[in-house]
């Protein structure tokens, strides 16, 4: 089991540096795009942060971060664009034990197994 997750988090990591487009707009506009917004005052608000309709509760998670990298002064260009690709990968991850988790504790460790696989090739 250990193995399996230290091969899912070295997946979830260097999908960071391996893919080079966006899955889903949203990754963007309803996270980083807001997070850069709040550290930095400078980005594009959709209609729906503008409405007040979205928490900011997502964006803080990588608003933090990236106000640490403000302070310290190592807030390049590059640094600011990967933190939150860095950090969402750990929260996928954290996705993919929980959801082995729970299929272990539903059907067994077998299906877990393969459940995560099929999770992690799914591009």
């Amino acid at each position: 089991m250990r193995g399996l997750f230290i091969i899912a988090l070295v997946i979830r990591i260097s999908s960071v540096f391996v893919i080079q487009t966006s899955y889903v707009p949203d990754e963007t506009w309803q996270c980083a795009e807001v997070a850069h917004k709040l550290v930095f005052g400078q980005g594009h608000l959709t209609w729906e942060w503008n409405e007040g309709l979205r928490s900011y509760l997502h964006p803080l998670i990588f608003a933090i971060p990236l106000t640490v990298l403000k302070i310290l002064h190592l807030d390049s260009a590059g640094m600011v664009v990967l933190l939150p690709r860095l950090m969402q990968a750990l929260l996928c991850f954290v996705g993919d034990v929980l959801l082995y988790r729970l299929v272990v504790k539903l059907y067994g460790h077998v299906q877990a197994s393969y459940t995560l696989i099929m999770q992690l090739s799914s591009w």
